[in-house]
């Protein structure tokens, strides 16, 4: 069994270790968000990578991903017409998340994420 760090929470295993296989995909172009995220990645062992700019929906579903994280705002004014399309596109197996611009909480709250005070 595996015991709660000081912190109170479970210490990271490495998707390796659990036999998981994960990717991810993120589309965003917040360089600080992408390292601390890239970093976790790598310690967890999922496989990641990075997309500047939007890429055709049907390359993005070839990815066979897991997830994917957006930053709406990098889509511009076509960011929920493309994200209805990837969504439809999605196997029902893939999870995605869609956080939207960081400024925007409402953008947040469409997609199912609770935006955070403080």
């Amino acid at each position: 069994m595996t015991e709660p760090t000081t912190a109170g929470r479970m210490p990271e295993t490495p998707a390796t270790a659990t036999g998981a296989h994960m990717r991810v995909a993120m589309l965003d172009t917040d360089s600080g968000f992408l390292q601390v995220l890239g970093k976790r990645l790598e310690r967890l062992g999922w496989e990641h990578r990075v997309l500047a700019s939007a890429v055709p929906v049907e390359t993005v579903v070839a990815m066979r991903l897991n997830a994917i994280v957006i930053d709406l705002a990098v889509l511009g004014p076509q960011a929920w017409e493309y994200l209805e399309t990837l969504c439809a596109s999605l196997p029902a197996s893939a999870s995605w998340c869609a956080p939207g611009s960081r400024r925007s909480p409402s953008a947040s709250a469409a997609c199912g994420w609770a935006p955070t005070t403080g």
